[in-house]
């Protein structure tokens, strides 16, 4: 993609929890296009372990959901769309 085909994509977080003793943070988070969700499935979960003082982000492991599921919803067309 070129960088210029992401103008308008954001990501919206629709939960996030936090665990001050064990310095993490989990956040569920959505892809939007101008500020509205996009109807095929863009969506996923970041876990984030910071140093005990959490002035620094030590690792992160992202579970973004997979392209798979639409090919499981016949959503390819419907993506062309949303991206054009």
């Amino acid at each position: 993609w070129a960088e210029d085909s992401l103008v308008g994509w954001q990501v919206a977080i629709d939960d996030w929890a936090e665990d001050g003793s064990r310095a993490t943070l989990s956040v569920h988070w959505h892809l939007e296009r101008e500020l509205q969700r996009l109807p095929i499935p863009c969506e996923g979960l970041t876990f984030m372990q910071f140093t005990p003082d959490m002035s620094a982000i030590t690792s992160i492991t992202d579970m973004a959901e997979p392209l798979a599921a639409l090919l499981d919803l016949g959503a390819l067309s419907t993506v062309a769309q949303v991206v054009h």
